[in-house]
Formats: structure tokens, C-alpha cells, sequence
């Protein structure tokens, strides 16, 4: 029986702890909804002040890895210089060029129509941003705008530092939390890659992301194809040269013949043998040189990656920002959670410093 009082004395006593926190809340309840009101409010005001962004999403397609199954490719790659096996999808190489000042400094030199107006794509952010404000006082970006005239030291300068920032900007830093204009996203199982353009104008956010995936393709092909195509250059330089020997010998053997009217000399006789040996020599080394060329046209074409677009950003756009009502649900709870968690602990602390065992 004393083992059932007990249990029953716990019980009752804990109901009445919480009785007395449950009265000791609603006597307080006018701070929790002011507490309430307030957290609303800031989260309310910071949400309707945080600008709207629109994300133009371009995806597509990369096909770099055609070709590289053939038969009996291995020795010709190895007769032309080419060695290795490509990576069939080398989407995370294509991320970091597409994120890097290379990319980005061709995109804000470019001049683009935004509000019907031309101009390069690093002014039209210098005024959605008003970046001009920023870098007033600035020694070196104070008063700079792009433009065609480069050829001062100064301005040369200016644009490089201006490059820069603005790439910094572009970029943002999502490890900390700050997000960038430009961000890119690919899918391994799907192979779908995608650029997604993300600034306060969603004109600008449609043009931004049509012109990053018209530099990177651009850029992305040229250096893929490099090597490849300084061989295909050399070959058919050489090819070229071929011909042109062969033309010339065929001239002078022509001439030989036109020179003794069809009558063969003995001190003719040597001189006319070399030549048209030569000649037969050099359609050997045209043909040979005509089939590298074919096969160095073949293997550049069937290395050269091909960027197919998939969907291209259009508008209407849907806005980013800080809901409205998640702020004013979230600040309402998080602020009557802090009030009340507030009390609470006031309440166990006036109580704790007022028990017996602390004041005898």
C-alpha cells in the first residue's frame, strides 16, 4: 500500500506542476502574442523588402562520347597522335567552366538588348544593381561602364578588376549561403544538364541564360577539339602541298615532251625517266596523304561534342522570394515558442532561487 500512496502522491504532484505552468503561461498570454506579433512582423517586413528573382532554367544535352566504341580506331588514333579513351559524360568538368571567370568575362562583354536597349551584359547589371552606387567610391571602379575603348592603360585595368567582381557576383557562394546569378545543375542518370539564370529582371534572366549556354558550348567545343584539329590543319596542309608538287612535276614533264616534238632524244631519255618516277612517286604520297586526310576529317568530326538545346527559358517566369505567409506563420510560432519558452524558464528560476534549501 505505501508503494501505491507513493505513486499516486508523484502523480498528483506532477499534475499540479503543470497546472501551476499552465496558469503561470496564461497569465503571461498577452506577451506570448505580443512576442507573437513582433517576430511577425520583422520576418513580415524583411520578406516584402527581399527583392524577387526569376530563375530562367536552359537545359540540354551534351553528346561527347560518340564514336568511341569503334573497331579498329586504335591504330589510326595511334598513326595520328591521338591517344585515350574520353570519359563518357564529364558533366563536372563542364560545371566548372561554366562557372569560371573564362566564361563569365565573355559573358559580360557581350552586348545584349535588355528594355530595348543594346548594350554590353556587365552594364545592364552595373544598373539593375546599381552597382555604380557601390563603387563610387572606389579608386579603381569609381564611375567605370563598359565599353569598346580598351586601349587605355587605365580602362584595361578597370575591366579586369570590374571582370572580376562581377564574376564574383555572378558565381555567389552557396557554401555560405549567398547565391549567385548563374548556377548549374546536371543529372547523371538522365544526362540532362541545365543553366539556370537567376537576376531581378526576367528579361534579363532569359537572355543571361541563352548567352552562358551559347559561350560554354562555344568555348567547351573549342578546346575539345583542339588537338584534334591542329592535326586535321597539318594533314591537310601537307595534302595541299602534295598537289601542288604533283602539279608542278606534271608542268615540267609536259614542257620536256613539248620540247622535243615528239622526237626522243638518248641525252632526253635519262632526265624524262626521273620525272615521271618522281611524278608517280608523288601521286603515291598525294593518295596516301588524301586518305590521312579523310581519316583526320573523320576523327575530328567524331570528336567534335555536340550540344543539343532542350528547353529554352521563355516567359512568363515564375518569381522567387520570401513567401509572405510562410514568414508571418513561421514568425507567429517562433515567436510564441521563444516567449514561452521564456516564462518558463523564468518561472524555474525565480522558483529554484526561492526554495528552503536556498534560503535557509
Amino acid at each position: 500500500m505505501g508503494k501505491v500512496d507513493t505513486k499516486k502522491s508523484n502523480l498528483a504532484e506532477t499534475v499540479s506542476r503543470i497546472k501551476y505552468f499552465i496558469g503561470e503561461v496564461w497569465g503571461k498570454k498577452l506577451w506570448i502574442i505580443l512576442c507573437s506579433i513582433i517576430l511577425a512582423s520583422i520576418l513580415l517586413v524583411q520578406a516584402y523588402f527581399t527583392p524577387k528573382t526569376y530563375p530562367a532554367v536552359f537545359t540540354f544535352m551534351v553528346n561527347d562520347d560518340e564514336g568511341n566504341g569503334l573497331s579498329g580506331m586504335g591504330a589510326v588514333l595511334g598513326e595520328l597522335g591521338f591517344g585515350g579513351k574520353k570519359s563518357s559524360h564529364n558533366f563536372e568538368k563542364i560545371s566548372e567552366i561554366s562557372l569560371s571567370r573564362k566564361i563569365l568575362s565573355t559573358v559580360l562583354e557581350q552586348k545584349l538588348l535588355f528594355k530595348g536597349k543594346e548594350d554590353f551584359c556587365g552594364n545592364h547589371l552595373i544598373d539593375l544593381y546599381q552597382f555604380e552606387k557601390e563603387w563610387k567610391e572606389d579608386t579603381i571602379l569609381g564611375g567605370f561602364r563598359y565599353s569598346d575603348d580598351t586601349l587605355q592603360d587605365r580602362s584595361l585595368r578597370q575591366r579586369e578588376v570590374a571582370d572580376e567582381r562581377l564574376a564574383r557576383f555572378l558565381r555567389g557562394n552557396p557554401s555560405q549561403g549567398i547565391p549567385g546569378v548563374f548556377s548549374f545543375k546536371y543529372n547523371e542518370e538522365s544526362t540532362i544538364l541545365a543553366i539556370i539564370a537567376s537576376t531581378r529582371s526576367e528579361e534579363l534572366s532569359i537572355r543571361m541564360a541563352n548567352l552562358q549556354y551559347e559561350k560554354l558550348s562555344d568555348f567547351y567545343i573549342e578546346k575539345s577539339i583542339e588537338r584534334q584539329r591542329n592535326t586535321y590543319e597539318h594533314v591537310r596542309s601537307k595534302a595541299y602541298s602534295l598537289k601542288i608538287e604533283v602539279e608542278l612535276t606534271e608542268a615540267r614533264l609536259a614542257n620536256f615532251r613539248d620540247r622535243g616534238h615528239g622526237i626522243v632524244l638518248k641525252s632526253q631519255s635519262l632526265p624524262k625517266q626521273q620525272l615521271q618516277r618522281k611524278v608517280e612517286m608523288l601521286y603515291l604520297m598525294y593518295s596516301e596523304a588524301i586518305k590521312n586526310l579523310e581519316t583526320a576529317e573523320f576523327l575530328l568530326k567524331n570528336s567534335t561534342p555536340y550540344f543539343q538545346s532542350i528547353d529554352r527559358p521563355v516567359g512568363p517566369i515564375q518569381p522567387r522570394g520570401r513567401s509572405k505567409k510562410i514568414a508571418l506563420l513561421k514568425g507567429v510560432f517562433l515567436g510564441g515558442f521563444l516567449a514561452l519558452l521564456f516564462i518558463v524558464s523564468r518561472r524555474l528560476f525565480l522558483d529554484e532561487m526561492n526554495s528552503p534549501s536556498i534560503n535557509p
